[in-house]
């Protein structure tokens, strides 16, 4: 038995479409969490503040660490969710930006920050998206 999530994303008409997700997960918890995930992101994306800078990589590191907490695939996780912020990345007329990390610092960094996501604690995956948001404009 396969699960989905959609979203639909609302930044301008032609942009507005579905993404789907196909889980290889057969739990209705991984259903239902990443159906409200993506529910919240589209509300995020859709309020007033959206575009605003520290708004911004508050919002992709939600997408990012609410993704990740979720691990909806057996597999391939990460690079999935590349893919997928690759995508929001356009859909929010942002650069695509490198994500992966390019040293062993940079990836303790990066999992100490998805570490702080999984704690409640959204302020480390944030700046690092602070951070790639200014390198890439």
């Amino acid at each position: 038995m396969e699960t989905s999530c959609q979203i639909y994303l609302v930044d301008g008409e032609s942009k507005k479409s579905k993404l789907a997700f196909i889980s290889l997960r057969r739990t209705g918890a991984c259903r239902f969490s990443c159906a409200n995930s993506l529910a919240d992101l589209e509300t995020r994306l859709a309020s007033p503040i959206a575009g605003q800078s520290d708004q911004t990589a508050r919002d992709l590191a939600f997408a990012e660490g609410r993704f990740l907490y979720i691990d909806p695939f057996e597999d391939f996780n990460g690079r999935v969710t590349r893919l997928f912020l690759f995508e929001l990345l356009h859909r929010m007329d942002l650069p695509i930006m490198d994500t992966a990390t390019r040293t062993p610092e940079e990836k303790d960094q990066y999992l100490e920050a998805l570490g702080a996501y999984d704690r409640n604690d959204p302020r480390p995956p944030a700046a690092i998206w602070k951070r790639r948001i200014a390198m890439a404009a």
